[in-house]
């Protein structure tokens, strides 16, 4: 859908954040002209939140050096230069970013589908503090007042609180210089991982989990080597062939039934509730953790 209106975008390098493809701006979005096309869902649009930042691609910079213009006289210090992309190639590369973020959302959103389902079946509550998670909102921005010169640029929902990197692009595993509260949250999204690879029969998983501890962003998604063009540049598709020998399942995968703690799938040595291929409690893993602990007392 579209939406007209005035975005202003603060492009000082000082209030600008440079990471390796992007940089990221505060803006500030005026709509002047409601929806061309009415949608439904249940997600707010972008264009509704009122705290935004704004994204745009690079390349990789290159280095030159100018003078510091705050200290006269000073001697010159590298600043780099960020290069942008053609409009045809900036397009592409937005396009393929928001289909990564719309597909990641989905199948976030499908594990706490499946694991609500699982837990209505079994009549039971879940052991644990299911950490709730959702993905950014986001769009794309144009200006339709002058031409390319403008760029395109991935408008997305401003993230409050401190960032963390749950589990790393080209791993399968928690970060391990996570904190205890965030560490938990990160096997809780390797659960997740585990229960895509599940419902979408080894096709994909999210990987790069990173954000806050309620919101997500600039995500990857891992496929098979056939369906990597589809996504972006992080697809690392070995990660899918590396799954059942380097995913160490949880005590979120035992309580679902997809997999034994401790253990990556390959090494199951019973048979699992679903099958290892639905998410199936047990209703009598409470009483499980419970002689755990009182073993530990």
């Amino acid at each position: 859908m579209s939406v007209l209106g005035f975005l202003e975008i603060d492009v000082r390098p000082s209030k600008a954040n440079y990471g390796a493809f992007k940089s990221c701006h505060p803006c500030f979005f005026r709509r002047t002209h409601p929806a061309l096309v009415s949608v439904g869902g249940i997600h707010p649009l972008v264009s509704s939140y009122v705290e935004l930042v704004a994204k745009r691609f690079i390349r990789i910079p290159d280095f030159e050096v100018v003078p510091d213009p705050n200290e006269e006289g000073a001697a010159a210090v590298p600043e780099p230069s960020r290069p942008r992309y053609e409009l045809r190639e900036e397009l592409v590369h937005c396009y393929t970013e928001l289909k990564t973020l719309y597909y990641a959302s989905a199948l976030h959103e499908q594990v706490y589908v499946l694991m609500r389902q699982a837990l209505t079946k079994a009549l039971v509550a879940c052991p644990f503090e299911i950490p709730v998670l959702t993905y950014a909102a986001a769009g794309a921005a144009m200006s339709i007042a002058h031409g390319n010169k403008d760029g395109v640029w991935i408008i997305e929902q401003k993230i409050e609180g401190h960032f963390y990197k749950y589990i790393n692009n080209n791993s399968l595993r928690p970060n391990s210089k996570l904190k205890a509260a965030y560490y938990r949250i990160a096997v809780f999204l390797c659960f997740c991982q585990h229960m895509q690879y599940i419902f979408t029969e080894k096709r994909c998983i999210i990987t790069d989990y990173q954000g806050t501890m309620k919101i997500l962003t600039d995500a990857q998604i891992s496929t098979r080597e056939e369906d990597a063009e589809h996504f972006s540049r992080g697809n690392i598709t070995s990660l899918l062939n590396e799954f059942p020998t380097t995913h160490i399942c949880n005590e979120w995968c035992d309580f679902f039934g997809i997999g034994e703690q401790n253990k990556t799938p390959a090494q199951i040595t019973y048979s699992l509730r679903g099958g290892g291929r639905e998410a199936v409690c047990d209703p009598d893993y409470g009483l499980y953790l419970q002689k755990k602990i009182d073993q530990l007392i």
